[in-house]
């Protein structure tokens, strides 16, 4: 198969793209999760329409207010917020889909990395900005679980481009026409399964944004700046499922 670059303009269709496949996301996870946070606070078993709750929920953030705090750094925060989904943006960038790739540079993989890294900085931010003592836990906690997890995902990165003896995410690809880099390096494919996890603080890897502290980086988050972040999230997740060890 053959990889072609995009006209500068398919940025556009690739992030709606990209948002569509997070919403799908965000309402499988909503489907497989069968609690929910009662009047009370305690966690109860949700009934109904499971799969309508991210709908019903980005709706009530869209008209909802924004919160403050007391003397939070509000460019910081602001950064932090809107950095998970632009991260994923800035990923998907150079991730080929039906042999078409918006930035076929010759160091994807590398800039795949790199912007996974940045995450570090946006979440931490998230947390910092509102000088609340919960989204700053939840940020801490962030950095050391990227710290356990960046290394094994570069590893799990590395493997598919050493195979492919390149760093060109296409070519990575290409690698693949006769057998998938999954079959013959299932250890690499899982470790960065788990990575992704971490990154997008999903499953066990939740701690972050753990009801035990009041949804960490989540905590001070309403309206359009909690659903950013939310998006943002299932965005990474879903970014992860085509890159280059499971491409």
């Amino acid at each position: 198969m053959t990889v072609t670059g995009a006209p500068v303009w398919a940025v556009v269709p690739a992030a709606g793209v990209l948002l569509a496949l997070a919403l799908a996301a965000a309402v499988l996870d909503s489907v497989l999760d069968t609690t929910g946070i009662g009047a009370d606070g305690t966690a109860q078993a949700v009934r109904g329409r499971r799969w309508s709750r991210p709908l019903a929920e980005a709706a009530r953030l869209m008209r909802q207010r924004g919160r403050t705090t007391v003397e939070p750094d509000r460019l910081l925060w602001r950064i932090g917020t809107a950095g998970p989904l632009v991260a994923a943006l800035l990923m998907a960038a150079v991730v080929p889909v039906g042999g078409t790739v918006v930035a076929d540079l010759p160091v994807g993989v590398v800039w795949f990395n790199a912007v996974d890294v940045t995450l570090w900085a946006a979440l931490w931010l998230a947390g910092w900005g509102p000088n609340s003592v919960y989204p700053l836990v939840g940020g801490y906690r962030f950095v050391a679980q990227a710290l356990g997890y960046e290394l094994p995902l570069m590893f799990a990165l590395t493997a598919p481009a050493v195979a492919a003896e390149s760093l060109r995410v296409g070519e990575v690809v290409r690698a693949q026409q006769g057998l998938w880099f999954v079959v013959w390096m299932p250890v690499a494919f899982v470790v960065f399964l788990g990575a992704v996890a971490a990154f997008g603080a999903w499953g066990p890897f939740s701690s972050p944004v753990g009801r035990d502290a009041a949804g960490g980086v989540l905590a001070e988050a309403a309206g359009v700046d909690r659903l950013l972040l939310l998006a943002g999230r299932y965005a990474l997740e879903v970014i992860g499922l085509p890159a280059p060890p499971a491409a």
